[in-house]
């Protein structure tokens, strides 16, 4: 994307251009003075304007039900009729920005704003104030994150459409295709996006930034440490289910605050800290990859499609009823009379943004109200679905371009109104997208990617046809067609256990790793404990087991990563091999071979998510590790007839039996008789089992 400067004037005057083919009227909000209003109280003043076509601005003073004053701002529009979007924006993703500063560069960068309020909470660090607590972004970009953050969020899609959706993000970082875990836990190593840190206490796992950062690093001279920069590659971008692809440009050791330019970004690890080494030993040139992965499959399509995400800590209306009673409040924010900010929606989709003063300077009136009576509050203006924002000294409200309500505070984002231009449907991007679409037409491509691409195709192209800027997404979607094509390297966790040493990943400095007759050996060079891991995502059914097949020359641990969450195996491998106090098997060149139930680990269905080998002792080969077998397998799988989690002549026995209708089966003997899927138990599916049972198919 492109940085664009307009004047002020200039934006304003695109704006009255544009909004002159607007033809639905204003809905505004309206009360009739003296009314007593259910949820709010009664009315005495309420004054409209218009601040565009199909946005409307309302000043409404009550007394509650407690007979203080209070003042509510509202501002609604409906983004089907009026082409206006939410956007969560912020000038410096890791620092507090007014509001009003915020529009200001949002401006600058080319967008149409017609107004806005604060967004989502902050910390309230006195050093570190305005730093979002978790994630955000901003045209269809991750601009902010925390590791593992699982939350409720608040998601727009680019028709302007409201979903709150629970979600949980996980970065993979991939170094020539092989994923680097973190060294102190097995889980994926870079923890944070864009996020600032005080102190010299930062944490183990990679931090990310890019230039919306506003050019450099957040880190100080406080926490030296490795900071790697990259080109970005392929116009590719750091999206959900995308795959950011980079370059190394340089390694800059002891370093801090380290410059990037926009088509760049960089990762950081502390001095000291355990994934120094990790970082460090990259080289100039090298090839990476970040997958940014939505763990929550309910949750993958809205969060990839959306244009705007932002956190709801607090939803306190859902389907229509107050849910203000089951967030995770904190007594201060639900039971304390203060400022307010909400945002809503009804059921047509209409908008409603609302702030309500408090924490006034006499006795009976603005003092604000709690979280219970502005959930009641948003079920009285419409809505069906509703969150609370950072309310209190963070509250404002800017209509057009007057400031309706401030305290000034620096907040940590802001929710703006946009209309879609430039910075959105930039022209360099959309001839990048159809030089791309050109090209995927005129290959050739085989079986099941040929699909692929012509789905991705059709998708390029809806977009690139599409007359209305705002559903232009030109780099996602040259994105999405450049990984359809294969020109973007998949990275994705695969859904099997692979024994091939370039699929694993671990720390050349302190492990050897090769293959040597379909073995994974794994040397280990200094003595210490490094890791060795294997990133999977493996659906597991109930039932399953794990059958494995190591030699462990002097000492070892093995963790299966189950659910995102680290489970040690030992005690399952080598019971008797154990050391009482540390857990670690004792190997000395012992053979382990056997299976293990999963469901002693875990109950019901799960996920493996990764596999993790660390070996110790005298430095060198004495500390290898080797590893022949590393299989899960379900019961009933294809060709195993009988069930014994083994496909072999037992099997092909059984089957000609019920051919021969000697025997009967089972509905799920029948399903893994059917050893080529085609519906039917013929002579065919018996010469596959018997193939599958001596490694021939």
């Amino acid at each position: 994307m492109k940085n664009k400067k307009y004047s002020r004037a200039l934006v304003w005057l695109l704006t009255a251009a544009l909004l002159v083919t607007a033809v639905l009227p204003v809905s505004a909000l309206s009360f009739t003075v003296g009314n007593t209003v259910d949820g709010i109280g009664t009315i005495v003043s309420s004054e409209s304007s218009t601040v565009a076509q199909g946005l409307a601005y309302n000043k409404t003073t009550f007394t509650d039900k407690n007979g203080m004053g209070q003042s509510l701002y509202t501002m609604e529009f409906n983004p089907a009729s009026t082409g206006y979007i939410p956007m969560m924006y912020q000038a410096k993703p890791s620092y507090g920005c007014t509001t009003e500063k915020s529009i200001a560069a949002a401006q600058a960068e080319g967008y149409e704003v017609l107004g806005g309020i604060n967004g989502e909470f902050g910390s309230a660090n006195v050093e570190n104030w305005g730093t979002l607590d978790s994630r955000m972004i901003t045209n269809g970009r991750i601009i902010a994150d925390s590791e593992n953050c699982d939350v409720m969020c608040l998601a727009f899609d680019n028709t302007g459409k409201f979903q709150l959706v629970q979600s949980k993000m996980v970065y993979h970082f991939y170094v020539e295709g092989s994923e680097v875990f973190n060294a102190a836990g097995g889980a994926p190593v870079i923890g944070s996006i864009n996020k600032r840190y005080v102190g010299t206490n930062w944490w183990s796992p990679f931090c990310y930034f890019d230039y919306a950062t506003g050019g450099n690093t957040y880190t100080n001279e406080n926490v030296k440490g490795v900071e790697v920069v990259f080109n970005k590659l392929d116009g590719t971008e750091l999206t959900v289910e995308g795959i950011l692809q980079g370059e190394v440009v340089s390694v800059n050791t002891d370093a801090y605050a380290t410059a990037m330019t926009e088509n760049q970004f960089v990762l950081y690890a502390q001095n000291g800290s355990d994934n120094y080494a990790r970082l460090a030993q990259l080289k100039v040139g090298q090839k990476v990859q970040i997958y940014a992965e939505e763990t929550n499959e309910a949750s993958k399509e809205i969060m990839k499609n959306a244009v705007t995400v932002t956190a709801a800590t607090y939803p306190i209306v859902v389907d229509g009823k107050d849910n203000s009673y089951n967030t995770p409040n904190a007594e201060d924010i639900e039971w304390t009379d203060a400022q307010r900010t909400a945002i809503g929606v009804k059921e047509d989709g209409t908008l409603v943004f609302v702030c309500v003063d408090g924490r006034g300077t006499s006795d009976n009136f603005n003092e604000g109200i709690n979280l219970h009576d502005l959930a009641q509050l948003m079920l009285t203006l419409g809505c069906k679905h509703a969150v609370n924002l950072d309310g209190g000294g963070s509250t404002t409200m800017v209509a057009g371009d007057e400031t309706k309500l401030t305290y000034g505070r620096g907040v940590s984002s802001s929710m703006l109104i946009v209309k879609k231009t430039g910075a959105y449907a930039d022209a360099d991007e959309k001839a990048a997208l159809k030089t791309v679409i050109d090209k995927a037409t005129a290959q050739s491509y085989t079986g099941a990617q040929q699909a692929a691409v012509n789905a991705a195709i059709a998708k390029a192209n809806a977009v690139y046809n599409n007359a209305d800027a705002a559903t232009a997404d030109y780099v996602r979607e040259r994105g999405n067609l450049l990984l359809a094509m294969g020109e973007i390297k998949n990275v994705l966790p695969k859904d099997y256990i692979s024994l091939n040493v370039e699929d694993w990943s671990y720390d050349s400095a302190k492990i050897q790793a090769f293959n040597v007759g379909g073995a994974l050996k794994i040397n280990n060079t200094d003595g210490l404990w490094p890791l060795a891991s294997y990133g999977c995502k493996i659906k597991v059914a109930a039932g399953s087991k794990l059958f494995f097949d190591v030699t462990v020359a002097d000492k070892a641990v093995f963790t299966l990563m189950i659910n995102g969450e680290g489970t040690i195996v030992n005690s399952y491998i080598a019971p008797n091999n154990i050391d009482s106090g540390t857990g670690d098997i004792i190997g000395g060149g012992k053979t382990f071979k056997g299976e293990i139930d999963l469901s002693q680990i875990v109950q019901g269905d799960f996920e493996l998510t990764g596999i993790g080998v660390q070996t110790v002792g005298v430095a060198g080969v004495s500390s290898q590790v080797t590893i022949r077998q590393l299989d899960i397998r379900g019961a009933y799988e294809t060709g195993d007839v009988d069930g014994d989690y083994y496909v072999n002549s037992n099997d092909a026995r059984l089957a000609l039996k019920a051919l021969l209708k000697t025997a009967e089966l089972t509905e799920q003997q029948e399903t893994a008789a059917d050893a080529n899927a085609d519906g039917d138990l013929t002579a065919a599916d018996i010469r596959a089992i018997l193939m599958k049972s001596v490694g021939l198919l």
